[in-house]
């Protein structure tokens, strides 16, 4: 649908160039995304949805039960993308059992480590080794947070970055000027949030920081852009209860965030946990001022506009932080970005050459 994965897959398969590669979209969900499904249709590949839902409790079972249905030897290569090591271990071990002679496993976040995950990956390390070839991350913290330490401590995967499309991102005035226009927002200070409605992105404490910034500025306004998950009503419920909502505007399944970064003054990511988050490197490119949470890899500081604060240090700490971003002078910081590694047509060809190995 609409989250990081989808995107990288997305900015990924469009910057592919080998023509003698076909391509299959599987996922046991719905498929509501209208770029990947017109990118798809375009190139003449299939995408395999089986509508289960995501947020049902039998979950994991719709899973296995898609992958053992249509994971076949009819396909060289079985890309696995996955936040969850149970998908990546028991899809993996589906595919190596059906005769697929390359099974990748590509974790794409962290998490917290609870009794769960040490369970799930006790049970994982044994032996996924057997049944995959090329393990992949997106940060090595992702990959550490997954994978067998035997893996990362011989260097025996590789970190694909979160490439993206670099020139959609570069800062471009008159499109911050017409979509300030249209959204009604001219002479406010537009503060940007883009990540799925859930409780990792932590967008409670986005709205709670918000809410105290509104005392010291009364022209903020916020923009929360992501993919309906499991927090969006209580996002929603809380703007109202905060007595925020008219400066609040809550949007779903956008496929013009690019644009929507144009006409934002400051980039707001106090995630708890994460993998690599896309929307960090887009707001970078676009030369926004960012704010992240100690909480998100270090290694998603690539260029001038990259800032971070530890919970520790308090709410009005961040609120400070805020209103000193507001007012910083907007940077264009693109050929950082493109020359960190983080170009879409630099990683596809990483990623292309891994499935033409």
């Amino acid at each position: 649908n609409y989250g990081g994965q989808e995107k990288f897959i997305i900015n990924m398969y469009k910057n592919f160039k080998a023509q003698n590669i076909n391509y299959t979209f599987l996922t046991p969900f719905e498929c509501t995304n209208t770029e990947l499904k017109e990118l798809v249709k375009s190139k003449s590949d299939k995408i395999i949805h089986a509508d289960f839902k995501f947020n049902s409790k039998l979950r994991k079972n719709s899973i296995v039960k898609v992958a053992k249905k249509y994971v076949t030897d009819d396909y060289d290569v079985i890309h696995i993308h996955s936040g969850s090591i149970f998908t990546l271990y028991n899809v993996a071990k589906i595919a190596k059992k059906a005769g697929v002679k390359k099974v990748i496993v590509h974790s794409h976040c962290s998490g917290i480590e609870n009794i769960k995950h040490r369970i799930i990956k006790y049970i994982s390390d044994r032996d996924i080794e057997k049944y995959v070839d090329y393990f992949l991350g997106c940060s090595k913290v992702a990959a550490e947070y997954k994978f067998p330490k035997s893996i990362i401590e011989n260097k025996n995967y590789d970190i694909i970055n979160n490439g993206i499309e670099v020139d959609k991102f570069k800062f471009d005035p008159k499109t911050r000027e017409k979509y300030r226009k249209d959204f009604k927002v001219t002479n406010k200070n537009v503060i940007l949030n883009v990540g799925r409605y859930s409780y990792e992105k932590n967008q409670v404490f986005i709205l709670e920081i918000f809410k105290k910034y509104l005392d010291i500025n009364k022209n903020a306004f916020l923009i929360i852009v992501g993919g309906i998950d499991k927090e969006y009503k209580k996002i929603n419920d809380l703007c109202k209860e905060m007595n925020i909502k008219d400066n609040v505007l809550l949007l779903t399944n956008r496929n013009d965030v690019s644009s929507i970064m144009q006409m934002s003054d400051v980039f707001i990511l106090p995630s708890l946990y994460e993998g690599f988050p896309v929307t960090g490197i887009e707001a970078q490119a676009a030369g926004v001022p960012c704010l992240f949470s100690t909480n998100i890899t270090s290694e998603l500081n690539i260029s001038k506009n990259y800032n971070v604060l530890d919970f520790s240090v308090g709410i009005d700490k961040w609120v400070s932080k805020l209103d000193e971003l507001v007012k910083q002078k907007r940077l264009d910081t693109s050929e950082e970005v493109r020359k960190n590694g983080y170009s879409s047509e630099d990683c596809a060809k990483e990623l292309e050459n891994i499935y033409l190995k």
